[in-house]
Formats: C-alpha cells, sequence, structure tokens
C-alpha cells in the first residue's frame, strides 16, 4: 500500500490531535489506530515508519472517552 497525500507520520497524526507521539503509536500497536508501514531504507535503518490516515485519527480520536469523561465518570 503506497502513502497517499491523506497519510502522515505519527509525529505529524501527535500534532494534529495535540498528543505525545508515543500515544499515537500505543493505539497503532494496540489495534485501535490503523496504520501502514513505510518501506525503510538501509540509510534510514532502525525501527518501521508508521503512517495513518487522517479520517482513521479523527475517527480513533471520537472514539476516545474525554478528560472530563473519564475523571467524572460522565
Amino acid at each position: 500500500m503506497s502513502v497517499s497525500p491523506g497519510w502522515v507520520s505519527v509525529r505529524d497524526a501527535a500534532r494534529y490531535v495535540k498528543l505525545a507521539p508515543d500515544v499515537i503509536t500505543r493505539a497503532i500497536a494496540s489495534g485501535e489506530l490503523p496504520a501502514v508501514i513505510k518501506p525503510v531504507t538501509r540509510r534510514e535503518g532502525g525501527r518501521p515508519r508508521y503512517r495513518v490516515a487522517l479520517a482513521d485519527v479523527d475517527a480513533w480520536m471520537r472514539s476516545q472517552p474525554s478528560a472530563r469523561e473519564a475523571m467524572c465518570g460522565v
């Protein structure tokens, strides 16, 4: 699957929703947030580079309880 204009890096997705990149990575690892792995070149090395669709990020955020709901049990 190729990366299209609607797909962004984990870091950009985190900035988009104002969360830490680790939160996005955990959501991907748990299967809550769909992602594709961008092929890593030998020069880049290291860990996989994920790409997420902004539409999926929006849907995932809507599915998350708000901080107020989590704290108050609303």
